[in-house]
């Protein structure tokens, strides 16, 4: 792969979105836009490491230069007890699609 970051990508949302993409920008870095081919993608193992590691309702870690990370965000729980209405913009509020 022609791609000069270190960030990784999801493997599965990438051929997901490949498969509906049209021709011409298929199969290209979702971070970089250069070429991506499926053949070429390699899976990071610290990464995965780290996902192994972590919680699901993890959707953040800070990396250390000497390999060791903690977690930094994670997904809030949703209350039971609250309406999606509050945290809609008061604009889409009782608008259903």
């Amino acid at each position: 792969i022609a791609c000069d970051h270190l960030q990784c990508f999801d493997l599965s949302s990438y051929v997901h979105t490949m498969r509906n993409i049209p021709p011409k920008h298929a199969w290209c870095c979702p971070i970089c836009d250069r070429p991506a081919p499926l053949h070429q993608i390699r899976l990071d193992a610290f990464a995965q490491s780290v996902l192994d590691a972590t919680e699901p309702k993890v959707t953040e870690v800070l990396v250390a230069d000497n390999g060791k990370w903690e977690v930094s965000a994670t997904e809030e729980a949703m209350d039971d007890d609250s309406s999606d209405d509050e945290e809609m913009p008061a604009a889409f509020r009782g608008q259903q699609g």
